[in-house]
């Protein structure tokens, strides 16, 4: 409740939100909001009916409106995701100018990183893109590295593990990301477990490397176990 009020109050007037109080718009963050809110309502929070629809109704407009300073493609991805997983999605017909959105990242996807293709790849799920979702399966599983390891046997991992400029590129984040889509669109895709065993093994005692990545890796291990 304290975290939704919180919300309520960080949002700007387009629905928009940044990244510190009273900061100029930024569509990542928006994203992360929606995200989130997305989340809470399919765990059954009662999420207030205006700070969610006005999120979305922000992104969407973000995605699918000419603006003199578009997000980036990874960025793009991001929101993709977010907007096509909103919880009425499933009863109403998406913007049919989402398909066309999606057709164009679709067609830079050697430009993403492993976590951004992940998020295309829920896109194309959602949107029931039947022709690319394949194409997209197969591009995550041939970047994906293979380790064998004594106690878990094959361990799967997506991402960079050295440096990086940006969090979204860790294989953290990435592998986590990449469970995730795998057990919407196959539940049963052989590279699941292995990811889960990667994740296992890369924890510092009880957390990963930061908030965030500890987050998200939880979030995937939840969906791994309510899944299987």
């Amino acid at each position: 409740k304290t975290s939704l009020q919180r919300w309520q109050h960080a949002q700007q007037w387009d629905g928009g939100f940044s990244w510190w109080p009273e900061g100029p718009y930024d569509a990542y963050m928006t994203g992360y909001v929606l995200r989130g809110l997305n989340l809470a309502v399919n765990a059954g929070v009662n999420v207030p009916t205006q700070l969610h629809e006005s999120t979305y109704e922000c992104v969407l407009t973000n995605l699918t409106e000419p603006t003199s300073n578009p997000p980036s493609l990874a960025t793009t991805a991001w929101l993709l995701s977010a907007v096509t997983s909103y919880p009425v999605a499933s009863t109403t017909p998406l913007p049919a100018e989402l398909q066309a959105v999606f057709t164009s990242v679709f067609s830079q996807r050697e430009k993403l990183t492993a976590s951004s293709l992940a998020h295309l790849t829920e896109s194309a799920y959602h949107l029931k893109r039947k022709q690319e979702l394949p194409v997209l399966l197969r591009n995550l599983e041939n970047g994906v590295h293979s380790t064998v390891t004594a106690e878990y046997g094959v361990t799967a991992q997506w991402g960079a593990t050295g440096q990086y400029l940006d969090g979204s590129e860790g294989a953290v984040e990435s592998t986590a990301a990449c469970i995730d889509v795998l057990l919407k669109v196959n539940p049963q895709h052989p590279l699941i477990a292995p990811g889960v065993a990667w994740l296992l093994l890369n924890r510092q005692s009880n957390r990963w490397t930061n908030t965030r990545e500890t987050t998200l890796a939880l979030l995937a291990l939840q969906n791994y176990v309510k899944t299987r």
